[in-house]
């Protein structure tokens, strides 16, 4: 997970292990352990400052701790993530469910790593900065 002037992306690699099966059409999305996700301390602190809790349990993305029984199994915690795709725009505000926990996200390897170049060609062209 990465950001870019205030705008949070995800890439998901074809070999990510996840918790359910995305093939199933049963699935609307995918669930990683946070044992298996990379975070820009940027995105981090964007989402912590920009997130709206909405009034239903499900949402676009999901912040969910897990009960110590199965902590083995999937880890602590994991991150739901609506939808199929590789690549997935977020956009600036966060959309989280009243059961989100948003010290998820302390469970996720903090990365140096940059933006994707593509993912920031993208939001400058939205933003109309070249």
């Amino acid at each position: 997970m990465f950001s870019h002037k205030g705008h949070i992306g995800i890439t998901i690699p074809s070999d990510t292990p996840f918790i359910n099966d995305p093939s199933n059409p049963d699935e609307l999305g995918v669930v990683i352990s946070t044992q298996n996700v990379l975070i820009t301390q940027e995105a981090k602190d964007h989402i912590k400052l920009h997130h709206t809790h909405v009034g239903g349990s499900f949402s676009p993305f999901m912040l969910t701790k897990h009960a110590e029984e199965i902590h083995e199994q999937y880890g602590k915690s994991s991150i739901g993530i609506l939808g199929h795709a590789d690549k997935v725009y977020m956009g600036e505000e966060m959309i989280l469910g009243r059961d989100c926990d948003l010290s998820v996200l302390d469970d996720c390897e903090v990365t140096a790593d940059p933006a994707p170049e593509d993912f920031v060609a993208a939001v400058e062209k939205m933003l109309g900065s070249h």
